[in-house]
C-alpha cells in the first residue's frame, strides 16, 4: 500500500505538487520496511532501495512519472527479442529484420 499511494501521488500532476514530500516518506518508509516482506536477497534489495529514495527529487526535477517513464520501451524490447535468433550478431539481427519490416509495409 505505501508503494502503491506513492507511485499514485507522483504520477498525478494534481496530488504532486502538494504531497511530494508525502510520497517520499512513504517510499522510505516503504524501502525500510520491503525486507520484512521480500527477504534480503542482496542484489535486489540494493537496487530497489537506491531507485526508491530518489524517485521523488527525481519527479521534483523532471516532472510527473509519466513525463519521463520508461515504460512505454519496454514492450519494444519484448518485440525486439522476438527477432533475435541465436547470440551472436544481435544488432546485426536487429537490424536486419527491422529494415525487413519497413520494407515490406512501405510496399
Amino acid at each position: 500500500m505505501l508503494l502503491s499511494v506513492a507511485v499514485t501521488i507522483l504520477i498525478c500532476p494534481k496530488f504532486v505538487t502538494q504531497f511530494c514530500d508525502y510520497a517520499n516518506d512513504l517510499l522510505n518508509l516503504f524501502v525500510r520496511e520491503a525486507g520484512k516482506l521480500y527477504g534480503r536477497e542482496r542484489e535486489i534489495y540494493v537496487y530497489i532501495v537506491h531507485c526508491l529514495i530518489h524517485l521523488a527529487s527525481d519527479v521534483r526535477n523532471l516532472g510527473v512519472l509519466d513525463d519521463f517513464s520508461a515504460f512505454p520501451y519496454e514492450n519494444c524490447v519484448g518485440n525486439w527479442k522476438t527477432m533475435i535468433r541465436k547470440p551472436q550478431f544481435v544488432i546485426q539481427q536487429l537490424s536486419s529484420r527491422l529494415t525487413i519490416d519497413v520494407n515490406h509495409v512501405i510496399t
